[in-house]
């Protein structure tokens, strides 16, 4: 790259930053209770229940998160309950979340199978090669 085009990049990064430093001077002070650990555990359960691996995983697991404390309102004061039992159940049956579980589910069982099944034999033949 020659010189200009570095200066052209160096002015294209500053304008950005520039923007971004002349709302600092609008807000001036970030209160760090809207960033509870409350909010910050249940964002982490959305990506967790949903599956962290896929896409949409967090949408499903924010969807979950949002209404399942909703369904179990009748329950009065032990929905809270109800709700941590239920997320650990779900921990337990499908540590890869929901999509993890329907994924599990929509896969062919024989063809799970036959890859562990070549993964093996694999390993036993590059033992066999050293």
């Amino acid at each position: 790259m020659t010189n200009g085009t570095n200066y052209a990049a160096l002015i294209e990064i500053e304008a950005f930053n520039g923007g971004t430093v002349d709302l600092s001077g609008v807000v001036q002070f970030v209160d760090p209770t809207p960033f509870a650990l409350g909010l910050s555990l249940n964002l982490l359960l959305m990506v967790v229940v949903g599956g962290s691996g896929y896409f949409f995983g967090p949408f499903l697991g924010a969807m979950v998160a949002v209404l399942l404390p909703e369904w179990l309102r009748f329950t009065e004061g032990f929905y809270l309950m109800g709700y941590a039992l239920l997320v650990m159940a779900l921990m337990v049956l499908c540590p890869a979340g929901l999509l993890g579980l329907l994924d599990r589910w929509t896969k062919p069982a024989g063809k799970s199978a036959e890859i562990s099944a070549t993964r093996s034999e694999a390993a036993v033949q590059g033992e066999g090669a050293r």
